[in-house]
């Protein structure tokens, strides 16, 4: 994405961020491909691209809350302790769509800073295996 893009999108970005909400897939726990569609996943997603167009569409990383987390339709952070903080990263793939990928990540035994510094180092490296090439990504492990 060239510098006229970015700055583009980011002048667009209320609107831009609630079509690349609008467009989101995962797959559920059966398996499925689906629409993201819970309101509360909605909203974060927009609130996530949002930040991510303003800021040059660098990828961006949110701690978000277990309860919050559920709303995706993964819905896999019922496995994940309570204590385990979950991260929703955003990203723009190589051909210009949103994508999300959901972590859940704690380092026992390390601070709190450190914690967020490597679950936002881990969340962004999960993103651009997944925004490197165009398409779906075809696994709906990790």
């Amino acid at each position: 994405m060239n510098r006229a893009q970015r700055r583009k999108m980011r002048s667009q970005a209320q609107h831009t961020a609630t079509v690349l909400a609008g467009c989101c897939f995962d797959y559920d726990a059966t398996g499925n491909l689906v629409p993201v569609e819970h309101p509360r996943a909605v909203a974060l997603l927009k609130r996530t691209f949002t930040v991510m167009l303003q800021n040059n569409c660098e990828p961006h990383v949110i701690q978000i809350s277990q309860a919050d987390a559920r709303t995706f339709p993964r819905g896999n952070s019922d496995k994940v302790p309570d204590d385990c903080p979950s991260w929703r990263g955003v990203a723009i793939d190589v051909v210009g769509r949103g994508a999300y990928t959901l972590r859940h990540s704690k380092v026992l035994g390390a601070p709190v800073s450190i914690q967020k510094q490597i679950a936002n180092k881990e969340t962004k490296a999960h993103l651009t295996v997944h925004t490197s090439k165009p398409g779906f990504p075809t696994s709906h492990g990790a």
